[in-house]
This record gives C-alpha cells, sequence and structure tokens, in this order.
C-alpha cells in the first residue's frame, strides 16, 4: 500500500478527456494554508485525465526535461540510504492535462492521483506548484537493466513502477496530505474540489457525524471504500455489513492504532489517532449502516457504485 495512506484503504471515477504516456518512457510509476486539505472525492468524473501508460503521449513526455533527484530516504526504501530518481516536473506534467470545458480557476480544482494498485490520492492543484514535485520513471541505483528496486509490501513483492511522484526540498514522506507519494502511479486526473461520491454523503447532521465524514473522505476513502464508492486497496466498510456490525468499537480502535499487533505484515500502517478521531470516523461509519446500496454478496456483486 502506498505510504501516503494515513489509515483507510480507491479506484477513481469516469474520465471525459484523455491524454497518454508510453510504457516505454514510463518503466517508471511546503504546507501552506490553502493546501492542507486534501479531498479524497473517488469515483467523482474526471474533468481531465493524463494517462500514463499508454503509448499516445510518449511523445509529449519525451519533449520534457529530465530531472535528478537525490533523496536521504523515500517510502518503502531504507531509512538510511539515499535514493536517486530520474523523472519529470511534476508542473511540466500537469500542463499536459487537457485544459477543462468551460475553463476553470486552480483554486476550484483538486489533481487526483491514481495507481495500479488501486490506491487513489487528491491534493490541490495550485499546492502542487512549488517546484519540488518530480514524477520519476527510474530509479538511478537499481540492479543492472532495471529501473527499479524490488520491495515488499504486505506480503507482496513489487516495484514504483511505472511512475513514483517524490517531492525534494525537505518535504518529508510523513503523512502531509498536501504533498502524497504515490507509487505505481499511472494515472492524473482533474476533479471539481471537495466534490464527494452522493453514496458516502452521510443523511444525518450529527456534528460527530459530519466531522467523522469529513475526516474519513480526506484520510480513509484513498484505501476504503463506502457503499462500493472508493477504494479497491483495503476493505469496503459499509456493505453488505457495516464494520460496526462486526466489530466492536473497542477492537476498531485497536486494530487501527496497531495493525500488525492483529495481522503479520499487515498492509496498513499504525497511526497514532486521538480518541476523538476515532469517535468521529465510528460515528460516521455506524450511521452509514442505515444508507446501504446492498446487503447481501450478490447484490454487491451485481452493484456498481454511483
Amino acid at each position: 500500500m502506498n505510504s501516503t495512506v494515513f489509515f483507510f484503504w480507491a479506484r477513481a471515477g469516469v474520465s471525459l478527456a484523455t491524454l497518454s504516456v508510453s510504457p516505454s518512457l514510463a518503466q517508471a510509476q511546503t504546507s501552506t494554508a490553502v493546501a492542507t486539505t486534501l479531498t479524497s472525492n473517488t469515483n467523482v468524473a474526471a474533468l481531465s485525465t493524463l494517462d500514463l501508460t499508454t503509448e499516445a503521449s510518449a511523445q509529449s513526455l519525451a519533449k520534457l526535461k529530465v530531472q535528478k533527484l537525490t533523496l536521504p530516504s523515500a517510502p518503502e526504501y531504507s531509512e538510511n540510504k539515499s535514493v536517486t530518481f530520474e523523472g519529470y516536473a511534476l508542473e511540466d506534467i500537469l500542463a499536459l492535462l487537457p485544459k477543462t470545458e468551460p475553463t476553470q480557476d486552480d483554486k476550484s480544482l483538486d489533481v487526483r492521483f491514481v495507481a495500479n494498485d488501486g490506491y487513489v490520492v487528491t491534493a490541490h492543484k495550485e499546492g502542487l506548484y512549488n517546484g519540488k514535485g518530480v514524477v520519476a520513471f527510474r530509479d538511478v541505483d537499481a540492479p543492472a537493466g532495471e529501473k527499479w528496486k524490488t520491495f515488499l509490501i504486505g506480503k507482496t513483492t513489487v516495484t514504483p513502477a511505472p511512475f513514483f511522484l517524490v517531492w525534494g526540498g525537505g518535504i518529508k514522506h510523513d503523512g502531509d496530505v498536501a504533498y502524497p507519494w504515490p507509487f505505481q502511479l499511472a494515472r492524473i486526473e482533474l476533479v471539481s474540489r471537495d466534490a464527494a461520491p452522493a453514496v458516502v454523503v452521510p443523511k444525518s447532521k450529527d456534528a460527530k457525524v459530519v466531522e467523522g465524514f469529513n475526516f474519513y473522505r480526506t484520510r480513509c476513502l484513498v484505501c476504503h471504500s463506502v457503499n462500493l464508492a472508493g477504494a479497491e486497496v483495503g476493505p469496503e466498510m459499509n456493505v453488505p455489513q457495516n464494520i460496526t456490525e462486526y466489530r466492536s468499537r473497542a477492537y476498531f480502535n485497536a486494530f487501527v492504532r496497531n495493525p500488525s499487533s492483529f495481522r503479520a505484515r499487515s498492509r496498513m500502517e499504525a497511526k497514532n489517532l486521538s480518541t476523538n478521531e476515532l469517535d468521529a470516523v465510528w460515528a460516521y461509519l455506524k450511521s452509514m449502516k442505515n444508507q446501504k446500496v446492498c446487503s447481501t454478496a450478490k447484490a454487491c456483486k451485481d452493484s456498481k457504485a454511483k
């Protein structure tokens, strides 16, 4: 699972315009006040899409200047060894995105990064223009003949291919939602800010439920779906059974805080969430058991999130 995940485990929605990038070129994957909130509007239709896995945009990438970035460490790599990447400036990549129709101001748009492993993360568009992001296509120190090193994610051996979004300028991979570090990056999309799939929005107006919803959609939908809208990385949380129907609150809190104490090589990372945050998420999830889009395994298999 990508290291930018906060604690829950997302496949993106339909694209309206597409530009592509070649696998041959892509065998590679400062917070500001306005950029500190991530919006996980997974399953919301994209306004514009840059596909990083097809031949059609290979020529566009070939015209970009290759950047080299050395970091003291990177997600999933050794914390005690530096790593050097080659790739393209994120700003140059974003410039390849087809224009939205009608044209929208950057402050009304988010950028959604979609990875091959099902991980999806979204960040405010204007906050990404700081010259520090690099969409890497190879690890310079990879074994001879290879573009990437391999490493374990849970029990699976993977590489960051095709692309890996990394950050220079001292920006750390510490969960700062303004600067995501998705690997296996395959697609970049523009979406309207603060949009959320209708099926994940609670009907309840209770303050704790609303607080939990806002937390969940910004930190959890990147990995965990609700009503089949959102993640494909980790378990669905509402259908056919809501997690509050088969797990106790104490179990839920303990698991979130230390997944590896329950499951060896858990893909989910331990996070030191406050009791208030956990209470809010629990309240949101509990409220959603009354809004299920399906209630049997067969119905859910046949259902499509809207």
